[in-house]
């Protein structure tokens, strides 16, 4: 063995040993263990909860507006030429009707507020689809990592093999040669795949916390219900019901616009005088209804009454759009699982193929007849073609979460 071929062979072994320690430290965690872990500390979840309690806040407000007020004054006032006045007083209000506004404005907060929390669940899920894509790109990127090597054996063995032969005179140094480059190749194809690994640990690190490397557990499932199901579960999706929301939300706003603009406003006040100056000094209560109209000589009423309509509008055309775009959306993913799972299938077949044709290569080689070359090609094949299978069933798994998501699968545990 010449120098060069020892530090090529030195230089896999202990690449080879390293990422085998890198693989031989990670800990089994599934998709849904991850998806936890992100959950507990993702600031956009964090940020949606603020919003959802924001708008349960703006909700009791509605409610308390039809309630009763109490408030207290107190004055002090200084005049040129005149007495000073003290006046201290509580003051009670009562709103006694004001048509449909009041219990309008309840109903319309209630929906803001169930959209919000439909809008939070949403974000979850779009979560759960990040999770997923950097955990099964992370295990992917393991696998080849671990087909890399177990390709990386096989040369090895081959070059064993022709250095024997080579020392008998049966094969040409020529053919070593060859195979140090390609053992060089896919080396350079490990070297990148390691970095290609290192950033999608990063990336699960982000989003879990977890700073280890991560093992993808047991995740062959590759069942595919009929595409009418999931278009099914549609509408059950948190941001169409967020959507839907809003548009109730805007029905009630227009509701309450129109009345609002054309019926009365009245209120009872009552006060009660702990100070009161002259001349009513002696005057310890009073009380008065009181009765506000809308104003009827500008088009201010009407305007905002088309305004209402116009929002009310807009709403339903952004769920609209939205159903369409979340049925486009299915399809699109539906389109490439059914492709994958053909692909998967084909290639499962072609993997046991080309294992058998390795084997009959190897031996009609030692018997003469056929080359190295041959040889070479025969397992490159093999390993290309478990290389593919498996970035395949990635794939597979990646767009089966992404279809989990989009269909707000019952099997997410949302929080």
């Amino acid at each position: 063995m010449n120098i060069k071929s020892l530090i090529v062979v030195g230089l896999l072994i202990v690449w080879i040993g390293g990422l085998s320690l890198a693989i031989d430290r990670s800990v089994p965690l599934s998709l849904q263990a991850c998806y936890q872990l992100a959950l507990s500390r993702s600031e956009v979840l964090a940020d949606q909860q603020e919003q959802v309690i924001q708008a349960e806040e703006h909700y009791k407000q509605a409610i308390g507006a039809q309630l009763p007020s109490l408030t207290g004054l107190a004055s002090y006032t200084l005049a040129p030429n005149s007495t000073d006045q003290l006046l201290v007083k509580a003051n009670a209000s009562y709103p006694l009707f004001r048509g449909f506004r009041m219990v309008g404005a309840i109903k319309q907060n209630e929906h803001l507020l169930n959209a919000q929390k439909e809008a939070r669940q949403w974000a979850a899920l779009q979560l759960y689809t990040d999770v997923a894509q950097a955990l099964y790109l992370y295990a992917y990127l393991q696998q080849d990592i671990r087909l890399l090597i177990e390709q990386q054996s096989l040369l090895n063995k081959r070059l064993n093999e022709l250095r024997g032969r080579v020392n008998i005179g049966r094969s040409r140094a020529t053919e070593v040669y060859s195979l140090d480059v390609s053992l060089i190749q896919l080396q350079t194809q490990g070297v990148a795949a390691a970095s290609q690994l290192d950033a999608a640990e990063s990336l699960l690190t982000f989003l879990t916390g977890k700073d280890i490397a991560i093992r993808v557990g047991s995740t062959d499932n590759f069942t595919l219900l009929p595409l009418a199901r999931y278009q099914a579960r549609m509408d059950q999706r948190p941001d169409i019901k967020a959507s839907m929301g809003r548009v109730e939300s805007a029905k009630v706003f227009e509701q309450i616009t129109k009345e609002g603009e054309s019926t009365p406003q009245i209120d009872l006040n009552g006060n009660l005088y702990v100070v009161r100056p002259a001349p009513n000094q002696s005057t310890a209560w009073d009380a008065q209804i009181q009765m506000t109209l809308p104003n009827f000589l500008t088009d201010v009423a009407y305007s905002k009454t088309r305004e209402s309509a116009s929002i009310k509008k807009q709403a339903e055309i952004a769920l609209t759009l939205l159903r369409r775009q979340a049925n486009n959306d299915i399809e699109t993913v539906y389109t490439n699982l059914t492709a994958e799972k053909k692909q998967l299938q084909l290639l499962e077949k072609a993997q046991q193929v080309s294992e058998k044709n390795v084997d009959t290569v190897i031996n009609d080689y030692r018997l003469g007849l056929s080359n190295n070359l041959d040889v070479l090609q025969a397992m490159n094949a093999f390993i290309d073609i478990k290389r593919s299978l498996n970035k395949i069933r990635f794939a597979y798994l990646t767009d089966q979460a992404r279809l989990a998501s989009m269909t707000a699968d019952q099997g997410i545990i949302l929080p």
